[in-house]
C-alpha cells in the first residue's frame, strides 16, 4: 500500500493523518496488513483508531500501534506517539518518552517533527524548558520553509531566550515568514519594524536575503 500525508494542527502540534493514495482501505484490510508487520500500515491504522475513522476511537490501541510502526522507523508514527505520549492520550503521560520519540523523528530531518519537537522544549514537561534546544530545532525547521518556526524563532531572538538577543535576526526571519504568506508574521513584522532604525531595517532585508539563500 502506498500512502499520503496530512497535517493537523491541535493545541500549538502538528500531527500527521496518514491515508491511502489511491482509495481509503478498509478497517479490516488495514489491520490485517498492520498485522502482518507492514510498518506503513500500522501508522495508518493507528490513525484511524486514535481518529475514530470507520470504528469507535480508542486512543489506547492506536498509541499501541503507533509505537510498532515507530519502532520499525516510520517518521509519521513516531510524530504522533510523542504526540500521545507528550498529552497523555491514551495512556499515562511521559514527557521524556515523548521527547526521545519526537527526537528520533526530528533527526530524520522531518521539518514537522522538529517544529513539535522545539515546541516541547519551550513547554517544559519531562526534561524542564530549554530555549536553546527550541531555537536549534526551530530554525532546523525554518530553513525547510516552515513558517509557524520562523515565526517562533524570531520571537526567541527578539527576546534573547536560547539565543544571543538580535533584533535584526528576528526581523530577518519574520520578514522571510511574511513573504511566504503567514499572516500572522506579517502582522508581528508592522509591530517590529515601529521600534527599528532605518539602518536595522535595511540589515534585517540584507540577513533575509541571506537566509533565504541557505533554504
Amino acid at each position: 500500500m502506498k500512502y499520503l500525508n496530512q497535517l493537523f494542527l491541535i493545541c500549538g502540534l502538528m500531527w500527521v493523518g496518514t491515508f491511502n493514495v489511491l482509495a481509503q482501505p478498509s478497517l479490516e484490510a488495514l489491520q490485517t496488513a498492520a498485522e502482518a508487520g507492514d510498518a506503513e500500515a500500522q501508522s495508518a491504522f493507528a490513525w484511524r483508531l486514535h481518529q475514530g475513522d470507520g470504528t469507535t476511537a480508542d486512543p489506547s490501541a492506536a498509541r499501541q500501534w503507533y509505537e510498532r510502526a515507530a519502532a520499525q522507523g516510520v517518521v509519521q508514527a513516531q510524530i504522533n506517539l510523542a504526540m500521545l505520549l507528550y498529552h497523555g492520550e491514551g495512556g499515562p503521560e511521559d514527557a521524556k518518552s515523548a521527547v526521545r520519540w519526537g527526537t528520533q523523528a526530528a533527526e530524520s530531518g522531518d521539518a514537522v517533527a522538529q517544529y513539535n519537537l522545539a515546541i516541547m522544549h519551550l513547554g517544559g514537561k519531562g526534561n524542564g524548558t530549554d530555549h536553546a534546544a527550541a531555537a536549534r530545532w526551530f530554525e532546523a525547521a525554518s530553513r525547510q520553509k516552515m513558517t509557524g518556526a520562523q515565526l517562533q524563532l524570531a520571537e526567541l531572538y527578539l527576546s534573547g531566550k536560547g539565543v544571543p538577543k538580535n533584533t535584526v535576526e528576528g526581523y530577518a526571519w519574520l520578514l522571510i515568514a511574511s513573504e511566504l504568506g503567514d499572516s500572522i508574521a506579517h502582522n508581528r513584522l508592522l509591530e517590529v519594524e515601529e521600534s527599528l532604525t532605518p539602518v536595522q531595517i535595511v540589515d534585517g532585508e540584507k540577513r533575509a536575503g541571506v537566509l533565504d539563500l541557505s533554504h
